[in-house]
């Protein structure tokens, strides 16, 4: 990163010995992606050189890569909560997107949208692109109305300004300063929502604009008040004077207000288990997000995780100690950076 500028990340996989970078990627998106490999296509095979900038709570990628297929469950929605939308410009190359079972085709210049609260699986061919990820009440507030982008497709002369305008994002990343981030991002949402407006008659399956944006507004209070023990339907009702079975049938699709709640709880710890290098009171942290001992606490994050509290803190004391420079350090930091887009 110049002096500076912009926070990037650099993930690259010819620093890796041949045998394990096909394994790093993986770990890399662990949680957010399931990354396996294309059918006979060899681990190997799937290089990458990927950079990735932070404009604020946007993120912009430029990556080469391999053949490779990923998948995104509403497991791992649920568990990193990472409440944005995707835009792919495909480069160079073929991706493959299926998107609650539609399934989309998208060549070199062709732009796509995904929805990362909604489950989604792609396969793409030796390639680039080029991908911002975008919170999604910033492109919603620019939009007319509410539409479901979920596999969406911009055409005609706006997406072609819109890929353009990508392709020059990612051209001069390096060189832009932090203070200039803020009214590029605006411009660029602006674009995107004037490229999908003309398209609008295709976007199906509107969405009540009203209770997306309280539902939205009730996941923030959420995260608030966290450490809050009468966190619950309640106290949702209480400060958004709405009735008990509206809060309900918000929270519905996320599994209910408790299991939301618990969900939340459970992320943010994560974040903290990750982040520190420090041995702390595991008994605590779990009193201290509502979880009444540290038996329910363990099996609650291993259901979610798949993995102990313990393994968290281990990697991540593990990662502390790695210099800056270590080939492959970075990429455990992607996932991080992602999880950063929500907490």
């Amino acid at each position: 990163m110049a002096e500076g500028g912009l926070a990037r990340l650099h993930l690259v996989s010819s620093q890796l010995p041949v045998q394990e970078r096909f394994e790093r990627w993986r770990q890399s998106l662990a949680g957010t992606f399931n990354v396996s490999v294309p059918e006979g296509t060899r681990p190997e095979e799937c290089d990458y050189d990927v950079s990735i900038w932070q404009f604020g709570t946007v993120l912009l990628s430029d990556s080469a890569f391999g053949p490779r297929s990923q998948t995104r469950t509403l497991r791992n929605a649920r568990n990193d909560q990472v409440d944005h939308y995707r835009v792919i410009l495909q480069t160079e190359g073929e991706l493959r997107l299926e998107a609650d079972g539609r399934r989309f085709r998208v060549e070199a210049g062709e732009l796509v949208l995904s929805d990362m609260a909604r489950e989604e699986r792609y396969e793409t061919t030796r390639g680039a692109n080029v991908v911002m990820f975008i919170p999604r009440a910033m492109l919603d507030e620019a939009l007319p109305r509410s539409f479901d982008l979920h596999g969406a497709q911009p055409g005609g002369a706006m997406a072609r300004m819109m890929a353009d305008h990508l392709r020059a994002l990612a051209r001069v990343a390096g060189q832009l300063q932090p203070k200039e981030t803020a009214a590029l991002t605006r411009a660029t949402v602006n674009l995107l929502a004037a490229s999908l407006v003309p398209s609008a008659q295709t976007l199906d399956h509107a969405r009540p604009t009203v209770e997306g944006i309280l539902l939205r507004q009730a996941c923030r209070y959420v995260d608030l008040h966290l450490n809050e023990p009468e966190l619950s339907a309640q106290a949702l009702c209480t400060f958004f004077k709405v009735s008990r079975s509206t809060i309900y049938r918000l929270f519905e699709p996320l599994g209910g207000v408790a299991h939301y709640v618990k969900e939340r709880r459970l992320a943010r710890i994560h974040a903290v288990l990750s982040s520190s290098t420090q041995r702390q009171y595991l008994g605590r942290i779990a009193e201290d997000h509502g979880f009444r001992s540290t038996t329910h606490f363990s099996r609650a994050f291993r259901e979610q995780y798949g993995y102990s509290p313990n393994e968290v803190r281990q990697r991540g004391r593990l990662l502390a100690s790695e210099p800056a420079g270590t080939p492959g350090a970075g990429q455990a930091a992607f996932d991080k950076w992602l999880r950063l887009l929500r907490d």
